[in-house]
């Protein structure tokens, strides 16, 4: 039976910068320092996060278990093993965009469409519908993943710690890897790519990439069909973006009914497209 409070999720140390060295030491607090017999390993994950947008290297984090243990009367250092980054190419500018063609929403009282990339459109004052472009270019919030999988012998080699796996649907002895999330809504100019920032791993590496288009978009989001990138690749096509649905209506009863009496109305699911969210209400 441990002596200490449970210490699960808890920060056990301050955050450490390694400069040039390649060294790093952390101070943690230790428990059952009134019983130094019992039990005091502690399991940690340890996070390694390189600095600044120009990284090369991914973050990664890891497991291992420290065991504090008491001689001479001091506490000797622990020395859990090393912290192994993938030797990766630095991420490269992949160009990617998205666009468009604009959606009639809605007829007018005269029966004229107004045709437009948002539905922000719908909220204008104007009583004539808008000139709509020829295409709508699209700003996004992309997220692009990848798993890394460490090479068994030089793992060993080297005294690598355990890779943390903090998602279960990942394979165990793998690491997700996450670049962004980035985000486009400022660069999306008619004609004009934005750049997403990946690596091409040492031989390539396979991406799952997200698309999450602004509130009011008439665009729904995406998972893109896995994309291999490799030192050659300029670009990301996406195909083109499933549309939302905007309904318009309302539901007429056909008599005014008694306040006391129930009104059902069976499975009617309105979905709307409006500046503040896609809201869905379902009346039973």
């Amino acid at each position: 039976m441990r002596c200490a409070l449970d210490l699960g999720g808890l920060l056990a140390a301050r955050d450490e910068t390694i400069d040039d060295t390649n060294a790093y030491d952390a101070w943690v607090y230790t428990y059952c320092d009134d019983d130094l017999g019992s039990d005091r390993e502690i399991d940690f994950v340890v996070t390694a996060t390189p600095r600044g947008e120009d990284a090369v290297v991914p973050a990664l984090s890891f497991r291992t278990q420290i065991d504090f243990l008491w001689g001479n009367g001091v506490f000797l250092p622990a020395d859990p093993k090393q912290v192994c980054l993938p030797d990766w190419a630095p991420p490269q500018a992949i160009l990617f965009a998205l666009a468009s063609p604009p959606q009639p929403l809605h007829l007018d009282a005269d029966g004229e469409p107004w045709t437009c990339c948002s539905s922000a459109c719908l909220d204008s004052e104007e009583e004539e519908p808008p000139t709509p472009p020829a295409t709508c270019p699209l700003g996004a919030t992309v997220t692009a993943s990848t798993l890394f999988t460490p090479d068994p012998a030089p793992w060993k080699k080297f005294s690598c710690m355990e890779l943390d796996r903090p998602d279960l649907t990942v394979p165990e002895g793998s690491q997700r890897v996450v670049y962004g999330p980035f985000d486009t809504t400022s660069c999306a100019t008619d004609g004009t790519p934005c750049t997403l920032a990946l690596s091409s791993g040492t031989k390539g590496l396979e991406y799952s990439v997200r698309i999450e288009p602004p509130v009011g978009s008439l665009v729904r989001s995406m998972i893109l069909p896995p994309q291999v990138v490799d030192a050659g690749t300029p670009s990301i096509v996406a195909p083109p973006l499933a549309y939302r649905v905007l309904l318009r209506g309302r539901v007429e009863l056909g008599q005014v009914l008694p306040l006391q009496l129930h009104c059902a109305i069976d499975d009617v699911e309105l979905t709307r497209i409006a500046n503040t969210g896609a809201n869905t209400r379902s009346f039973k």
